[in-house]
């Protein structure tokens, strides 16, 4: 029987039975290379000590998998770091809490796959101490329900992000484990704009009836700010009325953008979007090549229909009077980057955190939020890149809970074509 739930079941499932290994059998497995072959189910009686504080094993896992790992250790006072592996590189790091530790991660390829327990400073145990552990492995059928027919037509020029819904534990939890310099399952990190925020303004526009809204189209006036006070920063994050009341923030650039109806899989967002150049910069760079000074009141009068992000919007409603276009939503946005490399530190991804403060014109309310964004940089993706950000966005999202996001920032649902696993059974 097709089970959705079966993955969160899973977590919280604890088989009855255990098989009790005899861990010499096991030995020597202190490396990586002498990582000893476990099958699915559930191994007891292992143990770690200060003297032998490393354990690696490998797992075989067919493609199109989902891989459960769980250990739970008879311990609360020393902590284990389990460890997931692929053939090059770490794919997660979790360590013990309450004595249980569990990974949960999709496997596109089929491959051998590498466990590492330890204890967590073990070096500094002292020699009686010994933490006995159980490791229990599933690895469950995941199948792909949206396949590359049911992606939207012209995919590959869209924008290309997956999108959650956060909280503030989780943006500092981000925050906390995405070092500058570091690795997260298996690539480098970068934090941009020298680990400061910067301040992004969003004027969105539709018509007196909201057509634009109902379609799921965006049309925004952006306008992005630096913190310009030397010598100090920008309030924390943690922050959003500070951030708001600062003072020393200095614009630098605005864009006009239109943006199509996003499709959305599960937390993976496609859309076009047009308005790549400059309306107006602080230095007069990357300018848009319309001829004239940029005034928002000149598009309105019909002056800037040569724009891209304009003749996208009037394609799209023809019959559009420019002339009625209202404000209807304004929102701060104060953005917190990071990139993430490959190998020779090729540029693949780049993560936005925002804190956002919406007001929406149409009903005089307010709110507050946190969204978190993964955009693939790659220019010239094929499918194989849409695969590799869906699985790189599973793991995100499972190890920090993140929600997919079903709303854009200006306020439009955004409907699901289809979910992209169904658990099965057992493998």
């Amino acid at each position: 029987m097709k089970k959705w739930a079966m993955l969160l079941l899973l977590a919280l499932a604890v088989p009855a039975m255990a098989e009790a290994v005899d861990e010499s059998s096991l030995e020597p497995n202190n490396k990586k290379e002498e990582a000893k072959l476990l099958q699915k189910g559930r191994h007891s009686n292992l143990t770690i000590s200060k003297k032998d504080h490393n354990d690696w094993f490998k797992v075989y896992v067919p493609g199109n998998s989902v891989i459960n790992i769980l250990v739970e250790s008879n311990n609360d006072d020393l902590d284990l770091i389990v460890r997931l592996d692929d053939n090059r590189a770490p794919i997660r790091s979790i360590r013990s809490r309450n004595s249980r530790a569990h990974i949960q991660e999709p496997v596109h390829d089929e491959q051998y796959l590498y466990i590492k327990v330890k204890g967590r400073k073990a070096k500094k145990w002292k020699k009686k101490d010994v933490v006995t552990y159980t490791i229990t492995i599933d690895v469950l059928e995941s199948r792909y329900t949206c396949d590359i027919n049911r992606w939207p037509k012209g995919w590959e020029d869209m924008e290309l992000e997956s999108k959650w819904e956060a909280n503030m534990e989780q943006f500092n939890a981000l925050e906390d484990a995405l070092e500058d310099g570091e690795e997260i399952f298996g690539l480098k990190m970068k934090v941009r704009w020298d680990g400061l925020s910067r301040r992004f303004q969003d004027v969105y526009y539709d018509t007196p009836n909201g057509d634009l809204t109902a379609a799921g189209h965006v049309l925004r006036h952006r306008h992005q700010w630096d913190w310009d006070a030397p010598g100090s920063e920008p309030p924390s994050d943690n922050s959003l009325q500070e951030l708001l009341t600062a003072k020393s923030w200095e614009e630098q650039w605005q864009r006009l953008q239109y943006k199509s109806t996003p499709k959305r899989i599960d937390a993976l967002w496609f859309r076009s979007e047009k308005g790549d150049c400059r309306a107006w910069d602080i230095n007069d760079e990357g300018l848009c090549d319309t001829g004239r000074k940029f005034n928002i009141d000149d598009v309105w009068a019909g002056q800037w229909n040569q724009h891209d992000a304009i003749q996208a919007l009037l394609d799209d409603h023809p019959n559009l009077d420019l002339s009625t276009m209202k404000m209807s939503r304004f929102v701060n946005d104060f953005r917190y980057r990071i990139e993430f490399l490959g190998d020779e530190d090729e540029l693949l991804y780049e993560m936005s955190m925002d804190r956002l403060q919406s007001i929406d014109y149409r009903t005089g309310q307010t709110t507050e939020s946190v969204e978190i964004e993964l955009e693939i940089l790659k220019p010239d993706y094929g499918a194989d890149e849409v695969f590799e950000l869906q699985i790189l966005s599973d793991r995100f999202q499972n190890a920090f809970g993140l929600t997919p996001s079903a709303h854009s920032k200006g306020g439009s649902g955004v409907t699901n074509i289809c979910s992209r696993h169904v658990v099965e059974e057992d493998r």
